[in-house]
């Protein structure tokens, strides 16, 4: 059985604490500074397409979240995987977070609701930081 690769096509805007995810293919996503630079990705979980003004990651106000498990290994996977989250309710707009910032009660929730379809690298992330951050 062939192994599946893990992807994820993320960019961090740390002065507006929030992600940029390309979650499938042909997902553009970008961001246009103040002073009117942008960068962009595109492909979500199929393959990495990025551009734009490419200094702003030089300058700090973007950071490349991207992943790919057969480049990352597990460790830096583990630390920047993100998973998109609606909130308590539900009812909130999608918001990108890293795994390891969840608390236990919502990993148990995606470890219980999510483990049939999402991807086997994601699961094993959940898994990590229940037992290292809950002893579970």
């Amino acid at each position: 059985m062939q192994k599946v690769r893990f992807k994820q096509n993320a960019l961090f805007i740390p002065h507006k604490n929030e992600f940029l995810v390309s979650s499938h293919r042909h997902d553009f996503v970008s961001y246009t500074h103040s002073d009117g630079k942008y960068v962009f990705i595109d492909g979500g979980t199929d393959y990495f397409r990025g551009g734009g003004n490419l200094e702003l990651y030089n300058e700090g106000v973007v950071d490349n979240w991207c992943l790919d498990s057969d480049f990352n290994n597990l460790d830096e996977i583990r630390a920047m995987a993100l998973w998109g989250t609606r909130g308590k309710d539900g009812k909130q707009p999608l918001a990108w977070k890293p795994i390891f910032t969840f608390k236990r009660a919502h990993l148990r929730a995606i470890k219980k609701n999510c483990k049939n379809y999402m991807h086997p690298t994601l699961l094993e992330v959940v898994k990590y930081w229940l037992k290292i951050k809950y002893g579970e």
